[in-house]
């Protein structure tokens, strides 16, 4: 595409981004708005994405949103150590503390400070009963136990599958779907299934 058909984020990036960084702040100078730029945006690609984001809303620079990118939270840190005082730091989507941000949330958008992080991880990880971190079992909703604190009161998965079986399958024998059940494999290994009239039960 000829350069006069491009969008001018396309063309002059640093031009827009100095611009908008003007409006808001216009006691800094544009050389070191520039010289900023250079040093937090090496690449062109960054520069061209920031300068789309502001030329769509302005207010990335100030709103301080979780989902702002980190080439965004680079910028707007090195130009308040420069003095500026408008822009906003990206705040943790979590706790809204302006801190620097680690990890992403669930939704693959939103960012979250460190400490944030870490106690995601420790509460994904630690019993649900008791918080100890040793976790041994999972229920059936993923949450985790330890093996003080086993799901379901200690009832064994095993036997919930035997009683199902028994219930679709009547003239079969605890001991023959128990027997059975205990070779059973994970799934893309094998399988169990009732066959005939309920008469036999095989592994496939």
């Amino acid at each position: 595409m000829p350069a006069a058909e491009l969008p001018r984020h396309a063309i002059d990036p640093e031009a827009i981004i100095t611009e908008a960084v003007l409006t808001i702040e216009p006691h800094l100078d544009a050389e070191t708005v520039r010289r900023v730029l250079a040093a937090t945006l090496r690449r062109a690609p960054q520069r061209r994405a920031l300068a789309a984001m502001l030329v769509g809303d302005p207010q990335w620079l100030t709103a301080g949103r979780p989902q702002s990118p980190r080439l965004l939270e680079r910028l707007v840190r090195e130009l308040r150590h420069c003095g500026a005082h408008q822009v906003r730091e990206p705040r943790c989507g979590r706790c809204g503390q302006a801190r620097p941000l680690k990890a992403l949330e669930a939704d693959g958008r939103t960012r979250i400070c460190g400490a944030c992080a870490v106690r995601t991880t420790t509460r994904d990880t630690a019993c649900a009963v008791c918080a100890t971190r040793s976790v041994a079992f999972r229920d059936r909703d993923g949450r985790p136990y330890c093996k003080r604190h086993p799901p379901e009161g200690g009832a064994q998965p095993l036997d919930a599958v035997c009683s199902a079986i028994k219930q679709a399958c009547p003239g079969l024998s605890m001991a023959t779907i128990a027997g059975r059940c205990g070779k059973w494999s994970p799934p893309g290994t094998a399988s169990v299934s009732c066959c005939g009239p309920c008469r036999t039960i095989r592994t496939c």
